[in-house]
């Protein structure tokens, strides 16, 4: 198995996976220098684990690790091995399809999904959770929740690619990111 993990949306959740890998799988790590870092518990996994773990560094730019991870995944492409994009941006649905009678290439959108694949061999389907629900365990002032609410209301809580561009939109690259991080924990619970 080839796992390609975006690193601008999931982060270094990916190194809770590697125990439930074997030595015959490889995970191909894309960050930019604005990824963030890994802690010190997490890089001692790394250190330990038996599977071949490759890293490498994209530039930084609307979508430019999407596009190389993208080139990456198509150059070792082979009709027996499966491909998994460990990422939560929907972006690659046309990757997907265009590769679907050429080899299994899937999308998870995080580490706890991709567990679960591993362990049943089915990709699971996403938890709903109400946005009100949702909404009270994020740190935000009452009339920002009030607008996350509604923009959940909205697009829903299984996509979350579509939540992190409907929440930039709405509060800024910055702000926007900030609260994506904190819902996307909450759906993570």
């Amino acid at each position: 198995m080839f796992i390609y993990v975006d690193t601008e949306n999931v982060e270094s959740g990916w190194v809770d996976i590697l125990p439930k890998l074997t030595g015959d799988d490889t995970v191909y790590v894309f960050y930019t220098k604005n990824s963030k870092g890994i802690d010190v518990g997490k890089l001692d996994m790394i250190r330990k684990t038996d599977v071949d773990i490759e890293f490498f560094e994209s530039s930084t730019g609307e979508n430019a690790l999407d596009f190389v991870l993208s080139s990456f995944l198509g150059s070792r492409i082979k009709k027996s091995d499966k491909h998994i994009i460990l990422s939560a941006d929907t972006g690659y649905s046309p990757l997907v399809k265009f590769w679907r009678d050429y080899a299994e290439v899937i999308v998870i959108a995080d580490e706890k999904s991709l567990a679960e694949y591993i362990e049943t061999g089915e990709i699971p389907t996403p938890k709903t959770i109400s946005s009100g629900k949702l909404v009270t365990h994020i740190k935000v002032s009452e009339p920002q929740k009030r607008q996350v609410q509604s923009i959940l209301d909205k697009v829903g809580s299984e996509d979350l690619n579509e939540i992190y561009q409907a929440l930039t939109k709405n509060f800024g690259q910055d702000d926007g990111a900030s609260i994506y991080r904190q819902v996307r924990f909450q759906l993570k619970k």
